[in-house]
């Protein structure tokens, strides 16, 4: 199943079917790795019309979207969300009802 196919959580809609795996490893050749070691600021830009107050980072996890703390940029003219993780896999966008 594709995760594109899921329902997000919230019963959002992904914004513009934006969906993307963040990969890590040990070195350049090293073991995947999906618990990350520490916490990193995921940031995304987003190009197309949506209500920042309802856009919402989410992760798939065990064929389910879960919602991560997600934080639109203060500055209202920028198109831009971010979220604290600690885990690699697969992030959407979604926009909640």
């Amino acid at each position: 199943m594709a995760p594109s196919s899921t329902t997000p959580a919230s019963g959002g809609t992904f914004l513009d079917s934006l969906v993307f795996r963040l990969d890590a490893q040990d070195g350049c050749a090293g073991a995947p790795i999906v618990q990350l070691s520490a916490s990193v600021n995921l940031g995304i830009t987003y190009r197309i019309p949506a209500d920042r107050s309802k856009l919402q980072i989410v992760y798939l996890q065990g064929g389910s979207w879960t919602n991560v703390t997600t934080v639109p940029d203060p500055n209202p003219q920028n198109t831009y969300i971010s979220a604290t993780i600690d885990k690699a896999g697969i992030y959407a966008v979604i926009q909640k009802p």
